[in-house]
């Protein structure tokens, strides 16, 4: 028995000796009826509620395929099993093809064989119910959602992953021209009607949303309609996940966006018309000979700046700019152009401006800093990333008083400005201006134009990214500076703190300490002085530090020399009890072959129960990163002071 309630058979059979076999066989399985016609077989299923039915294929009054698809009528939701004593081809055909069979078996049969098949057919049942209530559900919630999406062009789907069952709403077949009875819900049905040029991209888009590398399912493609033209799909889905994390369902919606298509084809076919145009154009300036020229020119001159700007570096950038802004004005023969740009906060900057004349009234003074959003006829054109043609500044309505105001006092008569656009957004504009005459420009000249302030978009990104890299890679420099001095610092102080505690040798760890001051200081020597009572007076080295030979007596020597800035700097130190670091300081000895006279010294006074006690000198190379700064040294004189009194506090 599978599960709790027994699987319900009908056993048709003309022979009784079969029929007895299979219920002793079976019964204790089972909950079993046996026949032997068809006719009574098909009374009985009308009346009662079988799961699974197994036929002889020689029973009274049809054969079994006959009774199988007459019952296959009458109720569809059980397994159907052919019993037969020989192999027929076109016997099996049919029963497959009209009825459905879920296997077919020889005669004699064998018990275990034949329970085996009984068993799998009663599981398969039973997840095709289940299945079934789902997709009712479906049907359910999808019909209500057809009422709320009415009209629409939005068709629902769904598919179960585990048993590859998949459902589509009548909306979405309508979509596609098609009745709900005719189009069947499988997978096979949506590849069938699909544009081949988009079956593997779609496909692949959707096994990496349910492989886990893309988090959001969301795709175009083209189905094809009863009609034969393709519809252009935007599908859309949500997946369900079982408790190991694998996808097990997805749901969805297909929306027609064939307008979207055809408003863009629209646009394709009017941007072909004005290609035309402009070629018919081309073609009657080619009988000029004058304007051929011109605009050979005009097009050599595109190619430099494109090449020039696009190839510049960074420092370079800028004065390659105000170079194409200088071979515009004699190309145009204009006054002045320039270019604005706009920061986050929507102020203008005006990055470059080139004048064909000297001592011209300057943009920069009337327009730098200025909101755009103060400029009404600038900011409407520039979002809109439409041009500007202003033919004479007199001709500027009263709404526009400010702009108007500020282009006379700069001096301009006539205007071109150009958006300057990055990813739909405007981040300036590029302008032509002309101070006295006027200028008509055409559509080619226009178009010509903003090729140019394309390259100058690119430029502006190129150089605002590259500023941002640098900027980005000096703070990482800072920050890894940082963090090297507290590490060194941490480790400086890490060894100074484990210098064993000896209270009756006191000089003897001032001296480790100042070795390790010295060695992650990348420091050159050190002296150790000390201070008698009489301090100013009585002072004198009791321990050299150095790497290299005869240097602790010359050292010496050069200590006891009259005048020597080092023992200035010892005195000052005693005097007035503060660590000093001094820079650069020229002494009249030289350490090693390695530096000149110029050192970097620190000195550190070194107080036992507030009575001073030594003075530490260090050697450093002149302007090195090092440990020299006086809060790091405070920090290593608190911690010596710390290391020798904390055993010894008289």
């Amino acid at each position: 028995m599978i599960g709790k309630k027994k699987p319900r058979i009908l056993y048709l059979d003309n022979e009784s000796i079969n029929q007895k076999l299979f219920n002793l066989s079976f019964k204790n399985d089972y909950e079993i009826d046996i026949v032997e016609s068809g006719d009574e077989a098909l009374k009985l299923i009308s009346e009662l509620s079988y799961d699974i039915i197994l036929c002889d294929q020689r029973i009274q009054g049809m054969s079994g395929t006959e009774f199988m698809t007459k019952a296959k009528k009458t109720s569809s939701n059980l397994k159907f099993i052919l019993i037969t004593a020989y192999t027929d081809v076109d016997v099996l055909e049919k029963a497959i093809n009209q009825v459905g069979i879920w296997k077919y078996v020889k005669k004699p049969w064998d018990k275990e064989t034949l329970k085996s098949i009984i068993d799998n057919a009663y599981l398969s049942l039973l997840k095709d119910r289940k299945n079934k209530k789902t997709f009712d559900a479906i049907e359910y919630n999808e019909n209500r959602y057809n009422i709320a999406m009415e009209g629409s062009d939005a068709g629902l789907w769904d598919w179960d992953l585990v048993s590859n069952k998949v459902y589509f709403s009548s909306t979405w077949k309508r979509i596609i021209g098609y009745k709900n009875e005719e189009l069947e819900n499988k997978i096979s049905t949506w590849e069938s009607i699909m544009h081949p040029d988009d079956l593997l991209e779609t496909f692949k888009h959707l096994d990496d949303y349910l492989c886990g590398k893309t988090d959001k399912y969301e795709i175009e493609f083209r189905l094809k309609h009863k009609n034969g033209y393709f519809v252009h799909i935007l599908a859309r889905g949500v997946g369900q996940k079982n408790n190991k994390g694998k996808y097990t369902r997805i749901t969805g919606t297909h929306i027609n966006i064939s307008e979207k298509y055809e408003a863009q084809h629209k646009i394709e076919k009017l941007n072909i018309e004005l290609e035309d145009n402009i070629k018919r154009k081309n073609q009657a300036l080619k009988l000029i000979n004058s304007q051929l020229i011109q605009r050979n020119k005009f097009e050599h001159l595109i190619s430099k700046i494109s090449s020039d700007v696009a190839d510049a570096k960074l420092e370079k950038i800028d004065l390659k700019i105000n170079q194409a802004l200088a071979d515009i004005n004699d190309f145009t023969f204009s006054d002045k152009s320039f270019i604005f740009q706009l920061n986050e906060k929507g102020k203008i900057k005006v990055s470059n401006e080139v004048h064909s004349k000297d001592k011209e009234e300057n943009l920069y003074n009337n327009f730098n800093g200025l909101s755009i959003d103060k400029l009404p006829l600038f900011n409407k054109q520039i979002q809109n990333n439409e041009f500007i043609i202003i033919k004479d500044i007199d001709n500027i309505t009263e709404e526009y008083r400010l702009e108007k105001t500020l282009l006379k006092k700069s001096n301009v008569n006539s205007l071109l400005m150009i958006p300057i656009i990055n990813e739909l957004k405007p981040i300036g504009c590029f302008g032509i201006i002309f101070n006295t005459k006027r200028r008509e420009w055409n559509q080619e000249d226009i178009s010509l134009l903003k090729f140019i302030s394309e390259v100058f978009s690119s430029a502006i990104i190129k150089f605002k990214n590259e500023m941002k890299i640098i900027e980005l890679e000096r703070n990482i420099s800072k920050a890894n500076t940082r963090i090297q001095d507290i590490e060194r610092k941490y480790n400086l102080l890490k060894e100074i703190s484990r210098i064993p505690i000896s209270t009756s040798e006191i000089e003897k760890n001032i001296i480790l300490a100042h070795k390790i001051i010295i060695n992650h200081g990348d420091g050159l020597a050190g002296l150790l002085i000390e201070v008698s009572d009489n301090f100013i007076e009585k002072i004198k080295i009791k321990n050299i530090i150095t790497e290299f030979e005869n240097e602790e007596k010359n050292l010496k020597t050069f200590f006891k020399s009259e005048n020597n800035q080092l023992k200035r700097i010892v005195k000052n130190t005693i005097k007035n009890n503060i660590i000093t670091i001094n820079r650069e300081i020229e002494v009249n000895y030289k350490i090693n072959k390695s530096y000149k006279k110029s050192f970097d010294i620190a000195s550190i006074p070194i107080s036992l129960n507030e009575q001073l006690k030594y003075v530490l000198i260090t050697f450093f190379p002149p302007n090195d990163i090092s440990i020299a700064n006086k809060p790091l040294l405070s920090e290593i004189t608190k911690e010596i002071v710390f290391i020798l009194t904390r055993n010894n506090p008289n």
